[in-house]
């Protein structure tokens, strides 16, 4: 039985009677052949067994920072919450931050389709991407294997020295079980994998084993897969150029200037906007075509805030305006839309002159009218001190939130059969409080808690899509945080990442 779908009926007939008109299908159901012909779906196997083994309760209930520097170091290196790991934490995390690269690549190389559907050419290029990645993930695990043997011996060191620290009851019983628990060196080698399954988008072909009713169903479902693709991909193009126009626009109204190079890579998403446009929607290209012209002639303010009305008014008109990323852009969605009514932005005119100009659209110049302010807003400096107090006195719960998507990461790595229910209700808990306390509506705060609410949707038994969002979650609050100066309050002892894994996962998605 399908899953119905929630676009709007009429707006999905009439993409469809574009592509037909063009003669690039002559119904719904040759949709998911012209999908499967631009592209493959890609997902990645990441593994290797993990460094892990349970500890004895005996080991706890001191005060760690009374003991030897021996205990402490050992305490920081090899012990996390409940496990004892046998590898140094300095190197589980440069492993933790490969594999984290990978999936962050994925994501960002598809155009949709639950960000796994690549064009040919962009998978070509994640490939040797792909390949450099998984060379330096083997190279770490050499480095583990070439230097195990002693890697080992300390370990089994600072252990007897810690438990002796510990006064811990029998050391040598436990010592002995801890070091059988150890794989051997071979096995550990043997169990590091990392590759790509390609998988070609689903059609209704070859149902004549099925019976009528089976054969009715299959197609019905893949016809629903191939509009939710469709759907999925011209929301990534305007999504694109959305967040770099929201950039630039806030860059402008924060600092009166922009970099040359920001305004040069609005010319770079519009050509990757073009290549990726496979449903070739007249609309995207006409976006894409506007984004290109800034690129080109320079930080135009008025045409910015154009096109991004534009990106909004389109993704509303699609019913998708909640997918488009808020992070960046200086106003909510409802702001947005109330601009969009008042200023009178006419996306039925934009989408005639698009479908009449096709892929090379004239600059639509703005108007003096729309740079009238006609709402009430705050000044810069009161609502500058209002975020700071809101960051001030959220702190303690965004960390919270930071902590407890850490914990998830971890469970998801340590390959658990479902994550603790502990943190689902945890995570609810405390963005739910989180939601009442952010009285002036902060973007970034609403954003979070959106991230979360999605993980928290999820069944505690999909590990894998549970530990993506997680993932996800955990580089946007480290993101947030930077930005109002929290981040170096937050304690990453004993997390699945380090700063310099944080930098660089937000510097990869969100710079």
């Amino acid at each position: 039985m399908s899953t119905k779908l929630i676009y709007n009926e009429a707006k999905t007939q009439e993409l469809v009677e574009e592509m037909k008109q063009k003669g690039h299908i002559t119904s719904v159901s040759d949709l998911s052949k012209m999908i499967r012909q631009s592209g493959v779906i890609v997902r990645e196997t990441i593994g290797r067994k993990r460094s892990f083994i349970e500890v004895s309760p005996k080991m706890y209930g001191v005060n760690i920072d009374d003991k030897e520097e021996d205990t402490r170091k050992f305490f920081k290196e090899h012990v996390r919450k409940g496990k004892l790991s046998f590898i140094p934490d300095s190197y589980d995390k440069k492993l933790t931050n490969s594999e984290s690269k990978v999936r962050i690549a994925r994501r960002r190389s598809s155009i949709g389709y639950d960000e796994k559907f690549m064009t040919m050419e962009e998978y070509n290029e994640f490939q040797k991407k792909f390949d450099k990645w998984k060379e330096e993930y083997f190279q770490i695990r050499d480095e583990i294997v070439l230097n195990w043997d002693s890697l080992i011996r300390e370990f089994k060191r600072s252990l007897e020295a810690s438990l002796n620290d510990l006064n811990s009851l029998d050391k040598a019983t436990l010592t002995a079980e801890i070091m059988q628990r150890i794989p051997s060196k071979e096995d550990y080698e043997k169990s590091f994998y990392m590759n790509l399954i390609l998988e070609a988008f689903p059609v209704a072909d070859n149902l004549s084993m099925f019976t009528p009713e089976v054969q009715d169903s299959m197609r019905e479902n893949v016809n629903d897969e191939a509009i939710r693709a469709m759907y999925q991909m011209i929301t990534a193009s305007i999504d694109s150029i959305f967040i770099q126009t929201s950039k630039i626009i806030k860059s402008l109204e924060d600092q009166g200037t922009i970099h040359s190079r920001t305004i040069n890579q609005m010319s770079v998403i519009a050509n990757q906007v073009r290549k990726n446009n496979i449903i070739d929607n007249d609309v995207v290209y006409a976006l894409a075509e506007l984004s290109d012209q800034i690129g080109k002639r320079g930080a135009d303010e008025g045409l910015l805030k154009d096109l991004l009305l534009y990106c909004v008014a389109y993704a509303d008109e699609l019913s998708v305006i909640d997918d488009l990323t808020w992070i960046e852009c200086p106003l909510t969605s409802k702001e947005a839309m109330e601009k969009i009514n008042v200023l009178e932005i006419d996306i039925d005119q934009f989408k005639q002159q698009a479908k009449g100009n096709s892929k090379n659209v004239q600059v639509i110049q703005a108007k003096a009218e729309r740079e009238v302010e006609k709402v009430a807003e705050v000044t810069k400096e009161d609502m500058a001190s209002a975020v700071g107090k809101i960051y001030e006195e959220l702190s303690l719960s965004i960390h919270k939130v930071f902590y407890v998507a850490n914990k998830m990461v971890q469970e998801g790595m340590d390959e658990v059969v479902a994550i603790s229910g502990s943190y689902l209700e945890t995570m609810l808990t405390t963005i739910t409080e989180m939601k009442r306390k952010n009285i002036i509506n902060d973007t970034n705060i609403n954003k979070m808690i959106d991230i979360a609410k999605d993980l928290c949707a999820i069944d505690a038994k999909n590990v894998e899509l549970l530990t993506e969002k997680a993932e996800e979650l955990v580089g946007f609050v480290y993101y947030i945080s930077k930005l109002n100066n929290i981040h170096n309050e937050i304690d990453l002892e004993g997390l699945p990442y380090d700063q310099a894994s944080l930098e660089e996962m937000i510097a990869f998605l969100y710079e």
